[in-house]
């Protein structure tokens, strides 16, 4: 918009507030002091005024304290947030885990006594040594990424 199409706006309004104004029939100033007298009672009586008080409070100790660097901040961890997200609902591995589980298996195993005998019977499971490796494969991706972390 330009600087005059934004004047003659400005313009088009004001003369419309005035045709209003003149179409509202006059209100004398004790009725509109008492009004506005009834209305302020009503806000302090219900506590809306505290309340009020309260968040315009609030609202400029926020942007005091918020920074355009905090900002950029938060920016970056939404974005990072939705992409960790993105990433979580599309991977099968953690699909695989979530149903892993859930497996009904898992339950039942967790109310039993567990003895040396029943760790080496998993262990001779194919399914068990292929989880085992999948875990490990996992803990060495970790370990690459915390090394990284550590390098200058």
């Amino acid at each position: 918009m330009t600087a005059p199409q934004r004047d003659a706006e400005i313009r088009r309004r004001w003369h419309a507030t005035e045709e209003i104004k003149g179409a509202v029939p006059p209100i004398s100033q004790e009725e509109v002091d008492a009004r506005a007298k009834a209305a302020l009672e009503f806000l302090v009586r219900s506590g809306t005024l505290d309340t009020l008080v309260e968040l315009a409070a609030t609202i400029k100790m926020l942007h005091d304290i918020v920074t355009d660097e905090i900002v950029e901040e938060i920016g970056r961890a939404v974005r990072l947030l939705g992409t960790a997200l993105d990433t979580l609902t599309r991977s099968q591995h953690l699909m695989a885990l979530v149903n892993a589980i859930a497996d009904p298996e898992i339950e039942r195993g967790m109310k039993k006594r567990v003895g040396i005998s029943d760790i080496l019977g998993l262990l001779r499971d194919e399914d068990t040594r292929r989880g085992i490796y999948y875990l490990l494969l996992i803990a060495r991706a970790v370990g690459k990424e915390v090394r990284n972390l550590a390098e200058p």
